[in-house]
């Protein structure tokens, strides 16, 4: 401890989380995480709150029967800084195993702006030594991602020893050759559709947690409401009255103030100012494309940005054909419920413009409720 001290390492961010109260076992998502093994990365990515870090911890538990030895770091904004990150990587490999680092470290000290070309050669040799499977897990990786630090990964991931597997949990796809990797089946992914619970999955979530007795039809209305969304199904449990749970049930939504608080406080605070109001803005739309949100807002370029937010998972999917997107049921209407506080008298112009394109596109069922939204 004394040495990491002595480097500038954060012990605490080389400690996995615990796993919180009420947890379930997911043993298909551990399987599918083992996988990774003969990859060359294993990304789980998904927005705030679908448990990616409660299934790395999970996973880390396993370390024991398997014969694997997992490395864990933490990572925050100040880790963008390269020198710190590597720092910290390195601190943690070292850890699970000990004669990594040493060499490799003293590099990083005498050469901090030559990290890619004098000390990820000398951490491989240190790599190339041993023989047991590790594990480098890297979480809340948009936290610290920039250009340095994604060149200097996709260095890493190229020539690590096979025995080595990096997994990044991050709430949005790095910028290291997501594309190639996947058509060259270098990748495993883990992402929203599958850490969501299925309504099994949610059942033995309630039953652990200690709400007892849902009928099966209330259990299907929550899995439906929220999409399997972990951290709402959370704040469900613990807000879950002893009567009267279907009422419960009927009005837990994103105007739910529990909710709201969750979305505000874990995404939309942490955006940018202009991609904040793009979803505040658009929240109105049940289904949109760019073109439609260009008119709402009296602007361009929205199907990029919409592509862009939905490889962000920034709780926004497109259809089959990437033509149509729609945000997220509790997302939207926590996003509403921010809109009407902070600018109500943007919702009727909002409305107004989307009911004109509606029926410019003969599409008179949509220009109508949105022409009443306008009216109201």
């Amino acid at each position: 401890m004394s040495d990491e001290l002595e480097l500038g390492v954060v012990a605490a961010k080389l400690v996995p989380h615990r796993l919180p109260p009420g947890s379930i076992s997911r043993p298909h998502l551990l399987e599918l995480l083992g996988t990774g093994r003969d990859r060359g990365l294993t990304l789980v990515s998904a927005p705030a709150g679908f448990g990616k870090t409660s299934v790395l911890t999970e996973w880390i538990g396993t370390a024991a029967s398997t014969r694997t030895r997992f490395s864990w770091v933490s990572l925050d904004a100040n880790d963008a800084e390269p020198v710190r990150l590597w720092r910290h990587v390195i601190a943690s490999l070292k850890r699970a195993e000990p004669g990594v680092g040493h060499r490799s470290m003293a590099a990083l000290k005498a050469n901090p702006d030559a990290i890619a070309r004098s000390v990820l050669p000398v951490l491989f040799q240190e790599l190339n030594a041993g023989t047991s499977p590790i594990v480098l897990i890297l979480d809340d990786y948009h936290r610290a991602e920039n250009p340095s630090v994604d060149e200097q990964l996709e260095e890493f991931l190229r020539y690590r020893p096979a025995r080595v597997q990096l997994v990044l949990a991050t709430r949005s796809d790095p910028a290291i050759g997501v594309a190639r990797l996947r058509a060259s089946g270098e990748l495993v992914e883990l992402r929203a559709e599958s850490l969501r619970f299925d309504v099994t999955e949610l059942s033995r979530f309630f039953s652990v947690v200690g709400v007892k007795g849902l009928s099966e039809k209330d259990e299907r209305r929550l899995a439906e409401q929220t999409g399997g969304w972990p951290a709402p199904l959370r704040l469900a449990a613990l807000l879950m009255p002893q009567q009267d749970r279907s009422s419960f049930i009927d009005s837990f939504t994103g105007a739910t103030r529990q909710v709201v608080d969750y979305l505000t406080r874990d995404v939309l605070d942490l955006l940018p100012a202009g991609t904040r109001d793009f979803l505040l803005r658009v929240s109105i739309l049940r289904r949109m494309n760019g073109a439609l949100c260009d008119a709402v807002l009296g602007a361009s370029g929205s199907g990029d940005l919409l592509a862009e937010l939905e490889r962000a998972n920034l709780f926004v999917s497109a259809d089959a054909d990437g033509q149509w997107y729609e945000q997220h049921q509790l997302f939207a209407g926590a996003l509403r419920l921010e809109l009407v506080r902070t600018r109500p008298d943007q919702v009727p112009i909002l409305h107004s413009r989307a009911a004109a394109w509606f029926a410019s596109a003969g599409d008179l069922e949509e220009a109508t409720e949105h022409a009443i939204a306008a009216a109201t």
